[in-house]
């Protein structure tokens, strides 16, 4: 389940609960992160321009030891 939410204060929230275990999940979500953040202006557009992202990651303990962190 994936999530994206923006906050009041223009932040953006994106929230993932992964329950199966998937080998490249981390690589997923850096990639969704960053995509989230990078989305935010047009081509040309200030980077001042951008609002923080925050990624709010849900797992169990036993995915967490597959990935080794």
């Amino acid at each position: 389940m994936d999530v994206k939410a923006v906050l009041v204060d223009g932040s953006i929230v994106v929230i993932e609960m992964q329950v199966a275990w998937m080998s490249a999940f981390n690589k997923r979500v850096a990639y969704n992160l960053a995509k989230a953040y990078a989305n935010q202006l047009e081509k040309g557009e200030n980077y001042p321009l951008l609002n923080p992202a925050i990624a709010v990651t849900i797992t169990d303990l036993f995915y967490l030891k597959r990935l080794r962190i």
